[in-house]
C-alpha cells in the first residue's frame, strides 16, 4: 500500500487494480494528490481536481476531443478506460 493522503483513496485504489491487472502506468504525485498516467491517457486527484472533495478523479485522454475530460469518476470505472485502452481482458 502506498503511503498516500486519507483525502485521495480512489487514486491509490486505481493503482492498485493496474498493477493487478498488468497495465503499465506511472504512479506520481502532482500538487498535494496522485496521477496515474499511460500513453493513452491519465487519472487525477488533488485538490485541484473536480471530484476530489468526495474522493473521486478526473480522467483525460483515452480519444476524448481536445481539452475535454471526465470528472467525478471513481477507481471502478476509471479502470476500464486504461484496462481497455491496453487490450487487456477486462474485469
Amino acid at each position: 500500500m502506498v503511503n498516500v493522503n486519507p483525502n485521495f483513496k480512489e487514486i491509490v485504489r486505481l493503482h492498485e487494480i493496474l498493477d493487478e491487472f498488468g497495465v503499465n502506468h506511472k504512479f506520481e504525485r502532482v500538487f498535494d494528490g496522485y496521477r496515474v498516467s499511460t500513453r493513452y491517457g491519465s487519472a487525477v486527484e488533488s485538490s485541484y481536481s473536480y471530484g476530489h472533495s468526495d474522493d473521486l478523479m478526473e480522467l483525460r485522454g483515452f480519444g476524448m476531443k481536445n481539452g475535454l475530460f471526465k470528472s467525478f469518476i471513481n477507481a471502478d470505472d476509471a479502470s476500464d478506460y486504461f484496462i481497455i485502452a491496453e487490450g487487456k481482458n477486462g474485469k
